[in-house]
Order: C-alpha cells, then sequence, then structure tokens
C-alpha cells in the first residue's frame, strides 16, 4: 500500500506536465490526436509534431493506469474481506484522484464506516463525508451505474435539519438515481433492494400523514407493498441472501399483505442470517422479535451471531 502512495507521489510532477499539454493540445483543437485521427490540413505539419509528443506520454497513462488499476483491486479485496477499517485509511490516502472508480468506493466504504459509529454526530458527519465523495464520482462520470446508485444513497442525509418540503423533493431525487443506477445495470440487485426500501418506507406513510403533507407541503411519493416486495424479490433472484435487510422487508412486506406462511419463511431466513454488517445484526434481531411476536419464536436457535 505505501509503494502505490509513493509511486503516486512522484508522479505529480508527471501529471501537471500531462495537464498542461492536454490543455495545450485542446487550445490549438488537436485533441483528436489523442485519438490518432488524421491531421486536418491546413494544420497537418503541426499536428504531426504534436502525435510525437502524444507517443512519449502514452506509457506515462499506461503506467498510471496500471497504478489505477491496482488500488482498485486492492480496495475490493479489502472490501471482500470486511475490513472497512483499513480499506478507508488505504482509500483515503486517494482521495484527491479523479476517478470516478475511487471516489464511489471511497463513497461506499465511508458510509460503511459511519455504520459502526455509535456517535450520532460524527456519524452524521461520515455519511456526509461519504455524500461528497459520490457527488464527484457523479460530476467525474454520470454514466455510472455505481455513482449514480451511491448517490441515491446518500442525498437523504444531506437534509438533516432541513423542513418537510424539502425532504419530499429530496425523496423523488433519490428515487431517480436509482432508477438511473438501474438503467445503467440492469443486474445492479443492489439498487433493486434500494427501489425496494423505498416503495416500502413511502408505504408505511398512513393516508392522514399523506393528506396533510400534501396539504401544507407537497404530495408524499406513491408506493405500495406489493410494489416494494416485487423488487426486493427480484433483487434476491438476481442475488440470493445478499443482505439480511433484504430477507427481512420481503419478509414485513408478506406480512402487510396477509401472507403468513411467506412471511414466517422470510422472516425465519433472516433470523438465522450469518451477521457480516451492523446492519445484519439490527435486521436480524428485528426478524427474531416479529417471529417471536407472531407466535414463532420456536423456530429460532438460541445462539445470536
Amino acid at each position: 500500500m505505501a509503494e502505490l502512495g509513493r509511486c503516486f507521489a512522484e508522479e505529480t510532477v508527471e501529471c501537471i506536465w500531462l495537464c498542461e499539454l492536454m490543455r495545450c493540445l485542446v487550445e490549438k483543437q488537436y485533441f483528436y490526436a489523442w485519438r490518432c485521427k488524421a491531421p486536418r490540413e491546413p494544420e497537418a505539419h503541426l499536428a504531426q509534431a504534436e502525435l510525437h509528443e502524444c507517443d512519449a506520454v502514452r506509457p506515462i497513462l499506461c503506467y498510471r493506469t496500471k497504478i489505477m488499476l491496482n488500488v482498485i483491486e486492492e480496495a475490493d479485496k479489502l472490501y471482500e474481506s470486511l475490513e472497512i477499517k483499513k480499506l478507508y485509511d488505504f482509500l483515503i490516502e486517494h482521495k484527491d484522484v479523479m476517478n470516478d472508480d475511487i471516489q464511489w468506493r471511497l463513497a461506499r466504504v465511508t458510509h460503511d464506516k459511519a455504520k459502526y459509529e455509535k456517535d450520532k454526530h460524527k456519524r452524521q458527519t461520515l455519511m456526509l463525508e461519504a455524500f461528497s465523495y459520490a457527488e464527484k464520482a457523479l460530476d467525474l462520470n454520470s454514466n455510472s451505474a455505481h455513482s449514480h446508485r451511491w448517490y441515491g444513497a446518500l442525498l437523504h442525509f444531506t437534509t438533516e435539519g432541513i423542513g418537510l418540503k424539502h425532504k419530499i423533493k429530496t425523496a423523488y431525487k433519490v428515487r431517480e438515481h436509482f432508477d438511473r443506477a438501474l438503467e445503467l445495470d440492469p443486474n445492479d440487485y443492489i439498487s433493486m433492494h434500494s427501489i425496494g426500501y423505498w416503495c416500502f418506507v413511502f408505504a408505511e406513510r398512513p393516508w392522514y400523514q399523506r393528506k396533510i403533507a400534501s396539504a401544507l407541503f407537497e404530495a408524499l411519493p406513491e408506493a405500495s407493498y406489493d410494489e416494494a416486495l416485487q423488487w426486493l424479490l427480484k433483487a434476491e433472484e438476481e442475488k440470493e441472501n445478499f443482505m439480511c435487510t433484504n430477507l427481512l422487508l420481503i419478509g414485513k412486506c408478506y406480512q402487510h399483505l396477509h401472507n403468513k406462511e411467506k412471511a414466517v419463511e422470510f422472516l425465519h431466513r433472516a433470523a438465522e442470517y450469518k451477521i457480516k454488517t451492523p446492519d445484519d445484526e439490527d435486521s436480524k434481531r428485528e426478524a427474531r422479535e416479529l417471529l417471536k411476536h407472531m407466535g414463532h419464536g420456536h423456530l429460532i436457535q438460541s445462539c445470536f451471531h
């Protein structure tokens, strides 16, 4: 990891030079030369000279790309092994790198780090930090499903302490980013889950809250438990048992739809889920409480892990 950081530091001067060269190429309208297109007349002799400069730049670009891929590969290994603190410390060294794949990964790990934080104020601060990385990732690449997903997931943390009207408007924007993530990646099961969760939250709003909100501020988003269930099941079909919260929400949807047999099935799966994250722990505990309340506490194993 130290070696990767050193390589980035050593390339600072080269990076500045490279940016200056790119600026000059754009100003002279020769940026097309980077893609090895034929030079235009009457400036062909000038463009040919620029092409030689580009040939000198290519090895640097290839080297920097290789370094970036190594950073991403190491980050993904740490994420898979759930080494959140180590991953955060590793990626934060590259927080100024203008690369959307680095930035959305920073958003994800900062969000995960916040989940482990007990202090409410510190947790909110980390969530806002995470949002800043997601925002940067989206600015860098508006066609990244990951960037849209994390921007949507973290956007509501920016509404802390502001009016209800703005929160309602933000809720619509959150859904837009999840929808866009799925347009870009139709197999994105996390975005499927997120849309299902979004639908579940607004399906829970009673009619009188909707009426008050509509009269005073703006209409709340419309959603149903059936719609939420379809999205959650679709996510589960795409990747089975990927998240305890998904199983819990499916069980709760079935409960609201008066399908007790299916509700018990999924709540039982959530209650026996192997904990990996703080969210898993919270969802597992809630599933166990719901099963006890439904008279199926005997299905729960005694140990909690």
